[in-house]
């Protein structure tokens, strides 16, 4: 009998595993990319523990030096759908997050987009500008909205 019981608990985990698994991959993608040059990274996700629906993008400096972040463009099958500008932040090697786009439901779910976000920034050297392509990651365990 210890065996059956087992036998039954490992397969309800299992099927429990697969159910979540399979919920996990019918929700809208991650998106994330890293720049050419390895100095920005983005992504745009839903914020885990945040009420339903509450999708926010982030950049990542990876740079060594200190930089001044002026702004942003999210750019969706070549149309430009957001913009942030006129920004003075200092990004630095410990403070490199900054939040480029918040939005109540994911914006983007056609996975066959194609979404650029262009990088405006300045440093000791003059103006800079870099792209980065982001692209759809499936997620296997996300965490239902409801259990929040």
């Amino acid at each position: 009998m210890e065996r059956k019981q087992y036998i039954y608990t490992f397969i309800t985990a299992g099927l429990l595993l697969m159910i979540w698994m399979l919920y996990s991959v019918i929700q809208p993608p991650k998106w994330e990319a890293t720049s050419q040059n390895g100095l920005w990274r983005g992504d745009y996700n839903r914020e885990a523990g945040a009420p339903k629906g509450d999708w926010i993008g982030y950049l990542y400096w990876h740079g060594e030096k200190e930089i001044v972040f002026t702004g942003a463009k999210l750019i969706r099958n070549g149309e430009e759908i957001h913009q942030l500008e006129y920004r003075n932040d200092k990004l630095a090697e410990e403070n490199n997050k900054i939040t480029y786009i918040h939005s109540w439901d994911s914006m983007f779910q056609n996975k066959e987009d194609e979404l650029q976000l262009q990088v405006y920034w300045e440093d000791s050297n003059g103006k800079h500008e870099d792209l980065i392509n982001l692209s759809p990651k499936k997620r296997l365990f996300v965490v239902p909205s409801w259990l929040y």
